[in-house]
């Protein structure tokens, strides 16, 4: 099932079941847009992106087509037409841009459903710092995010990368004491990113490039998420099937308070 958790209240809601047309939901990644629509990866046998609405309807959003990533680099097409070639993570921005991972390349439906590819060459490498987007090299891009000045970051294995809003150029940034790849990302109002790897969470602070761990409440179980809300909360899913929440643990999101 998928659920939703109310975070003044705690009430846990179930929005979805586990099947639907086309077999398995296959919740590898969940992303939610300010509408309250949720964005959740088909399994990789029928490699899609679904949308849930508020109302529990279940619609192909990305992926189902024949069209090659290649051929979408800077004309677009309809998201629906692409073959989206094992989709890895999903992720939407303030603005209600929904970015995609695939193996080697990170694409971006607009609110009229047009897919662009941003970044990524098609071809398997580790990008070089300078770099600009649709220029980079990667393999796999497990994690995504986007902060709310339009930076992008990405991860791979044990390290993270970011793509500057302004300039398009890559920073890479390999976090220490890593005990696996990273598994979750969520960037903050002050462009912060807050990611967990198996056994911990984290912050990087992008301004001084420094890593803070975080104090959770079960400090020996393993972390398989965490989320950044607009108010500043964080929320951490651990092992024991208990998600805690820190409340103004973040910067507020503008606008927001």
């Amino acid at each position: 099932h998928i659920n939703r958790i109310n975070g003044q209240t705690g009430q846990v809601t179930q929005v979805a079941e586990e099947s639907s047309d086309n077999g398995s939901l296959g919740a590898e990644s969940i992303a939610t847009d300010a509408a309250g629509n949720i964005y959740t990866l088909r399994n990789h046998i029928v490699d899609t992106v679904t949308r849930i609405d508020p109302s529990g309807v279940v619609t192909t959003f990305a992926g189902g087509g024949g069209a090659v990533i290649d051929s979408v680099a800077s004309v677009g097409a309809l998201a629906t037409s692409v073959n989206l070639q094992q989709p890895l993570d999903v992720f939407v921005d303030a603005s209600g841009y929904v970015y995609i991972s695939v193996y080697n390349y990170i694409i971006v439906v607009d609110p009229d459903g047009i897919i662009k590819r941003i970044i990524g060459n098609g071809v398997n490498g580790f990008p070089v710092d300078g770099d600009s987007g649709l220029n980079l090299s990667i393999t796999a891009p497990r994690q995504i995010a986007v902060d709310t000045s339009g930076n992008i970051f990405f991860s791979m294995d044990t390290r993270i990368w970011r793509i500057d809003a302004v300039d398009n150029a890559v920073k890479t940034y390999v976090p220490s004491g890593l005990s696996s790849w990273v598994l979750d990302m969520s960037p903050d109002g002050a462009g912060n990113l807050f990611y967990a790897d198996s056994s911990k969470a984290y912050i990087w602070d992008t301004t001084t490039d420094t890593t803070t761990v975080i104090t959770l409440p079960n400090t020996n179980d393993t972390v398989r998420g965490l989320a950044v809300v607009p108010n500043g909360d964080l929320f951490v899913y651990q092992d024991t099937s208990q998600v805690s929440l820190l409340q103004g643990y973040a910067t507020p999101f503008p606008n927001t308070g």
